[in-house]
């Protein structure tokens, strides 16, 4: 059962037959990678001459070793299964943990270091743990929209709608240079105030935040009071299959200026998004909550709180080292520079 380096072409073809998650895209995904200089990977397991599982990852090298990642700015890799329907459970099964170990024997083969960021769909992941892959447990929120916006939420968030409210903020869907403008300056205050800097450098992340602007399957919601933007929010969703939409939106990127802060801009962010994906997707998921003033905010929507795994695999303490360390000196050194002179 071999695993096969497919071509765009062949993904497009694949994804687009069936359902499939926003990470699949080759428009947001081939971009994403360039920005973070890696090479873009299709991946596929191949079971009974079909693919049975196939995944998206970055390539790269990095001071001699080849590295193969979920994109750091993805919370998720595009991860799509192609069991057959008719199977029994339990073969099911069991074909689905043979594709894995094919996939993850592959990976060793082929880099020094991997690391796959699962969706939280998938929750089996002994293939891996039985080659020795480390497992990571990370945790994200998500808000049912199957009878539209969720209604429970918690104090703190009511209370900032109420400040929204009252200081007639106004929510708009963004487009274009008018998008791209909101994240940027929403999203940078965000930086600022957390101490932190964006995961790329500052001239790429630019273009991330344009990537967005204009990518298919995203939609950018401002929040504005007069004509001064306070908060804004990019929502990816699943794209729609042949027989209606696709399950989930995403939260790829929210910022709130200090402005915005005191005045409830990021709570009424958030809940237009719930109000414009309701009724396009089943689901929408927060895309992390790891940290824990983020997972505390993110609480008081009133969502489910979900785990999802990432494994990981590295030759040598080399590789794992230059994958680790190397990125996150770099990530200080841009966080600091951000800072400038005190």
């Amino acid at each position: 059962m071999p695993v096969e380096l497919w071509d765009r072409a062949q993904w497009q073809e694949f994804s687009a037959a069936r359902p499939s998650p926003f990470f699949s895209q080759t428009a947001w995904f081939e971009p994403t990678c360039r920005l973070m200089s890696a090479e873009p990977l299709y991946l596929a397991a191949i079971s009974r001459n079909n693919p049975a599982l196939c995944v998206s990852l970055a390539r790269k090298k990095r001071l001699g070793q080849t590295l193969m990642l979920t994109p750091a700015i993805a919370p998720y890799s595009a991860w799509i299964e192609n069991l057959p329907d008719d199977l029994a459970p339990e073969r099911r099964e069991a074909r689905r943990l043979e594709v894995m170990g094919e996939l993850a024997e592959s990976c060793e083969q082929h880099a020094a270091y991997c690391r796959i960021v699962l969706p939280p769909q998938v929750v089996d992941v002994r293939p891996f743990l039985w080659r020795g892959w480390r497992t990571e447990v990370r945790y994200t929120y998500k808000i049912p929209l199957e009878n539209g916006a969720h209604p429970v939420f918690r104090q703190n968030v009511r209370r900032n709608l109420r400040d929204a409210r009252e200081a007639n903020l106004r929510t708009e869907c963004l487009t274009g240079e008018q998008a791209h403008r909101a994240l940027r300056e929403t999203v940078a205050a965000t930086f600022r105030r957390q101490g932190e800097a964006p995961p790329l450098p500052a001239e790429a992340w630019d273009d991330y935040l344009g990537l967005l602007s204009a990518c298919d399957h995203v939609t950018t919601m401002g929040v504005f009071h007069g004509d001064s933007v306070l908060a804004a929010i990019a929502i990816g969703f699943d794209p729609p299959t042949a027989t209606g939409a696709g399950q989930s939106a995403y939260e790829l990127i929210a910022g709130t200026t200090d402005e915005g802060v005191p005045v409830g801009a990021s709570a009424m962010a958030l809940c237009s998004a719930f109000e414009f994906a309701s009724g396009k997707v089943g689901e929408f998921d927060f895309a992390g909550a790891n940290m824990e003033t983020i997972a505390h905010y993110k609480r008081g929507f009133g969502g489910t709180l979900t785990p999802y795994l990432a494994v990981e695999w590295s030759r040598s303490r080399t590789a794992s080292f230059v994958a680790k360390t190397a990125p996150t000196w770099k990530h200080r050194l841009r966080a600091l520079l951000a800072k400038g002179p005190r």
